[in-house]
């Protein structure tokens, strides 16, 4: 076919370098452009090699970069989150929970009718108890700050917390210290009737003969929330309260910010003890209001 008269009429219309068939390489020049192929791919795969390391190394310093950048701006936050929150009281305590010193304690103060929140460094003293020690002994504590007015209380390790006025409950000087009957609304901003929470206590109201001072038994708080659908949570229980001190609420508001209700009780047994209880929204379980967030004990000597 290709000799035929046909094919060579096509052929003749085309140019010399298609219509003539090149002759092919001799061995020699063959075996030397072969060569000089194996150059170029064995260069080829080795240039590629060299990018692809390059861009390895690359990739692995801006991954280490990221990394680190990332640990060095979320470390403080991290380390604020997986720290226990803690509570304190300033002044002289018989004895205290452990309480460590810094200046990372944040201060609950009344001003103009509410509260604020503002730094609060905190120094730890170990002193002499005039009532139980001896000459050079020292179990008492001494809980220091510079603020020359008292605060509600003190605490650390809670993230998101900024200096200034904080949305705090409006409660009656009566919910100090909570009766069994007790009843006591907790308004929390502008809430609709059926978002508002209720603090109830119950017990069992007791006077021993020979004593001047009632006591509780089966002592518990109960936090309700609604009117229609209704939500309930006891949030402590104590077996007897005595000596004629009562449980109190020093504090209610939105201490973590996210727009519910938190609450500080002082969940004292007798008159001598303090025992402050804080109770977060955000550490609430599934089907709870609050949860239990930071606990702290101290005694007194009278």
């Amino acid at each position: 076919m290709m000799n035929s008269p046909r094919w060579n009429k096509i052929l003749s219309y085309c140019p010399p370098m298609i219509a003539e068939s090149p002759a092919p390489p001799e061995p020699e020049t063959f075996g030397t452009n072969r060569k000089w192929y194996v150059k170029i791919v064995l260069w080829l795969v080795s240039r590629a090699c060299a990018i692809w390391d390059d861009i390895n190394q690359k990739a692995s310093t801006m991954v280490k970069f990221m990394i680190l950048f990332v640990a060095g701006y979320l470390a403080p936050v991290l380390a604020m989150a997986d720290e226990a929150v803690q509570l304190a009281i300033p002044g002289f305590h018989a004895g205290a929970d452990s309480v460590q010193a810094g200046s990372d304690w944040w201060g609950l103060f009344r001003q103009d009718g509410g509260f604020v929140l503002q730094p609060t460094p905190v120094t730890v003293e170990a002193v002499r108890n005039p009532l139980f020690d001896g000459e050079n002994e020292k179990t008492a504590v001494l809980i220091g700050i510079a603020q020359a007015s008292r605060p509600a209380f003190l605490f650390r390790g809670l993230g998101g917390v900024q200096a200034g006025p904080l949305e705090s409950c409006a409660v009656d000087r009566e919910a100090s210290q909570l009766y069994p009957g007790q009843d006591v609304e907790l308004r929390l901003g502008k809430r609709k009737l059926d978002e508002r929470v209720r603090l109830v206590v119950t017990g069992s109201v007791e006077l021993p003969s020979g004593t001047a001072y009632p006591s509780v038994a089966a002592y518990q708080l109960h936090l309700i929330k609604g009117f229609g659908s209704i939500v309930s949570q006891t949030i402590a229980e104590i077996p007897g309260v005595s000596r004629g001190s009562w449980p109190g609420l020093v504090w209610a508001g939105d201490l973590d910010g996210d727009g519910e209700l938190d609450l500080l009780l002082d969940l004292r047994e007798d008159d001598l003890t303090t025992e402050l209880a804080l109770y977060l929204s955000s550490a609430a379980k599934e089907g709870e209001l609050v949860g239990l967030a930071a606990k702290w004990r101290a005694t007194s000597n009278c």
